[in-house]
C-alpha cells in the first residue's frame, strides 16, 4: 500500500488506525543518506587539517619561534644520532681488537710454518747432497 492509498482510507479508519502513513518509497532516504556521507567525507579531512593548523599555531607564534623550534628539533636529532653512534662504537672497537688479534696470530703461524718448511727443505736438500755422488 503506498502513501496515496493510506490517505484515501483515513476517513474510514478508527483513531488507533490513524497513524503516520507508511513510506514505501525509500529513494529520498537513500539520497539523504548519500548526501550526508558525501558531506562527511569532505568535512572530516577539513576538520583534521584545521586542528593540525591550530596545534601548529600553538607551537609557533612567530618566525623567530619557528626557527627556535626547528633548532630544537635539529638538536634532538643530533643527540639521537650521536647516542646511536656511541652505542655502535663500543662493539665496533671490540670487534676490531678481536680481528686484529686473530690477524696477528695468523701472521705468526704463517711465519712459523714458513720457517719450519724452509728448515725441513734445507735438511732434505743436504741429505740429498750427501747421498748423491758429485761428478767431478
Amino acid at each position: 500500500m503506498d502513501v496515496s492509498e493510506a490517505e484515501d482510507h483515513s476517513a474510514d479508519a478508527t483513531p488507533a488506525e490513524q497513524e503516520e502513513p507508511v513510506i514505501t518509497d525509500t529513494r529520498p532516504l537513500e539520497l539523504d543518506s548519500a548526501r550526508r556521507l558525501a558531506e562527511r567525507a569532505v568535512l572530516v579531512p577539513i576538520g583534521a587539517a584545521l586542528l593540525a593548523r591550530e596545534q601548529l599555531l600553538r607551537l609557533v607564534s612567530s618566525p623567530a619561534s619557528a626557527e627556535a623550534q626547528l633548532r630544537q628539533f635539529e638538536q634532538r636529532g643530533i643527540l639521537a644520532r650521536d647516542r646511536l653512534e656511541a652505542r655502535l662504537r663500543v662493539p665496533r672497537a671490540i670487534l676490531t681488537r678481536e680481528v686484529e688479534g686473530h690477524a696477528t696470530c695468523l701472521r705468526q703461524q704463517v711465519r712459523n710454518t714458513m720457517r719450519d718448511l724452509t728448515s725441513k727443505g734445507n735438511r732434505v736438500a743436504s741429505k740429498i747432497q750427501t747421498r748423491v755422488p758429485t761428478q767431478s
